[in-house]
C-alpha cells in the first residue's frame, strides 16, 4: 500500500497508564498520518508538508514537549516511562512522515 505506514508499538489498551497530553499527542500523531497519506495520494503536496510543519512544531514542540517538562523533572517513573514512550513514539512518526521530503534528515 502507498503512503507512511506507522506501525504503532501499542497494543489496545496498552494507554491506560498514559495521561491525557499523551493520548492527545498520540492522537495528534494519528491525524498527521492520515491528512499526510491523504494530501499525498491527492498529489497536493503543500497540504502535505503543512500537515506535517503542523504536527512537528505546533503539536510536538509546542504543546507536548512543554507539557511533559514537569512529568520528566518531578513525574514518577511510570509517569516519565510513559511519556518517554510516547516521545519515542511521536519522533518515530515523525521522521517517517518527513522522508519522502528530507531524506537527508530522517534517514539512517
Amino acid at each position: 500500500s502507498s503512503g507512511i505506514n506507522a506501525e504503532w508499538p501499542l497494543r489496545p489498551g496498552e494507554t491506560a497508564n498514559f495521561s491525557t497530553i499523551d493520548k492527545w499527542i498520540l492522537h495528534r500523531a494519528a491525524v498527521a498520518i492520515s491528512d499526510t497519506n491523504t494530501s499525498l495520494k491527492e498529489y497536493q503536496f503543500q497540504q502535505c508538508t503543512t500537515a506535517i510543519y503542523n504536527f512537528w512544531l505546533y503539536d510536538l514542540c509546542d504543546v507536548y514537549l512543554e507539557a511533559t517538562k514537569r512529568v520528566f523533572y518531578k513525574g514518577s517513573e511510570d509517569e516519565k516511562e510513559a511519556a518517554r514512550h510516547t516521545l519515542y513514539t511521536c519522533l518515530d512518526v515523525g521522521l517517517r512522515l518527513i522522508h519522502p521530503f528530507m531524506p537527508f534528515i530522517s534517514g539512517n
